[in-house]
């Protein structure tokens, strides 16, 4: 189930712009939380745990820890930790996605003289939520080999 979630997580980020275009195209909507960080929102539920209450380490939340790093760091964390860390990343991908949005409707609303210094400014955030995103996908795949679905 999650590698169906997860393809379908990738149609989304690729339709809003967050794989492969340097400028994404603004969005008609707000995006919609992946199906596979809800299994795992669903799994801390069913266990009856918060995601804020698990103690994680520090490093697998750093936003720029190197995906084969953090690959490692997954290794000894059980399928709770891992669902709180999907969680967690989810909401790291969140905020950045809603500084996207924010810099879209700058450039859209900008003139002439600024327009350029937008762009630039929309590529850069897009580029940052492009890496974030590709380690939330570390995470979710680390939860799926722990045996989540």
């Amino acid at each position: 189930m999650i590698l169906t979630c997860l393809a379908g997580a990738l149609c989304l980020l690729a339709a809003s712009g967050v794989l492969g275009a340097s400028v994404p195209n603004p969005p008609t909507a707000a995006p919609a939380a992946t199906p596979t960080a809800a299994g795992a929102a669903s799994l801390l539920g069913e266990a009856g745990v918060d995601a804020a209450a698990v103690q994680l380490p520090p490093e697998p939340l750093n936003p720029g820890i190197d995906p084969a790093e953090l690959e490692i760091r997954l290794v000894p964390l059980t399928r709770t930790e891992l669902a709180a860390l999907a969680v967690r990343w989810q909401a790291i991908v969140k905020q950045k996605s809603e500084e996207v949005v924010t810099a879209q409707i700058a450039l859209a609303r900008s003139d002439g003289a600024s327009v350029k210094q937008e762009r630039d400014r929309l590529a850069r955030l897009a580029a940052e939520r492009r890496v974030l995103v590709d380690r939330f996908l570390v995470v979710l795949d680390g939860l799926e080999a722990k045996g989540a679905d």
